[in-house]
């Protein structure tokens, strides 16, 4: 399969396209056409993510080039790119490690000081970007970054990766699978934009009609945006509404459990995860989007 890619892509490497034809055994030519650093590398790089696991098990040359940060940093680049709460990203800044990677101690010690600030660089991470400008060593803050990953709630003992990349590649696609919002999301600085839902043949003004968009799921039944609403760390629940409007009660206090959400004494606000890592929060009355740094307003905070 690698071969053919590199056939096709009319790789710069004529004494591979040359071996490939012969029948070696993949044990013994890989050990020998690809000993030179980074030729194996190259070829693996017309490889996608999911082709690069198997490959990784040929052998421990396999093995080392298939977890290479040249692989898999712009694997994440790629696979990141639109997610809600991830920044935009570049080969040319510095990428910001996912948040809830699970890595262990070895990756941990050799990350740089720009790579620990990228990774606390994350609306989600207040407490511990305040935190690391207490850090006076590199010592201080890898010990920092120790600490917040042994206190991430994992519900499936997940194992502690040993290649930065990779290991952040792998944790963020189990992390897409998790359906219960931590503290962290629910009480995001940005807020979640919050729509009333409403009859399709109700009758609206003229400049209401073109602010409605469909509610998926449910025929008949229109959104129409309200205003943003914000989780407080204090349990205070904030309304800052569309158009100055002051008619919703105030002094609400929110409970949570992780899959549910209870507003004052409204109905409880079903929880659920998003294609784009994001969050629905809905009840009978309401459908509730998380918001990023990409939103049309600032953030409160």
């Amino acid at each position: 399969f690698f071969f053919k890619k590199i056939q096709s892509k009319n790789c710069s490497f004529p004494f591979i396209t040359y071996n490939i034809n012969k029948n070696y055994d993949m044990e013994e030519s890989s050990s020998t056409v690809f000993d030179s650093f980074g030729v194996l590398e190259h070829v693996l790089s017309y490889a996608s993510p999911k082709d690069l696991v198997p490959a990784t098990e040929v052998n421990q040359r396999w093995k080392e080039a298939g977890r290479s940060d040249v692989l898999w940093k712009p694997a994440c680049i790629s696979h990141w790119k639109d997610r809600k709460g991830m920044r935009g990203l570049s080969a040319e800044e510095e990428i910001p490690i996912f948040w809830r990677s699970s890595l262990n101690d070895e990756v941990i010690r050799r990350l740089t000081v720009r790579q620990i600030r990228a990774l606390f660089d994350n609306f989600l991470l207040h407490e511990q970007k305040q935190d690391l400008k207490n850090c006076l060593e590199k010592s201080e803050m890898r010990r920092l970054v120790r600490n917040y990953t042994d206190e991430l709630q994992f519900s499936d003992e997940r194992r502690r990766y040993s290649d930065l990349w990779f290991g952040c590649y792998a944790s963020s696609v189990l992390d897409a699978q998790r359906q219960k919002i931590t503290k962290e999301e629910l009480c995001n600085p940005h807020g979640f934009d919050t729509y009333f839902k409403v009859l399709e043949d109700e009758v609206w003004d003229a400049g209401d009609v073109d602010q409605l968009i469909p509610c998926e799921g449910r025929p008949g039944i229109m959104l129409y945006q309200h205003s943003v609403c914000y989780f407080e760390p204090s349990n205070e629940f904030v309304m800052e509404m569309k158009h100055g409007e002051t008619h919703h009660p105030v002094n609400l206090q929110w409970l949570w459990n992780g899959s549910l959400v209870q507003v004052g004494p409204y109905p409880h606000l079903v929880i659920t995860r998003l294609p784009n890592w994001g969050w629905k929060l809905e009840n009978v009355h309401v459908v509730m989007l998380f918001r990023d740094f990409r939103s049309d307003t600032s953030s409160r905070r």
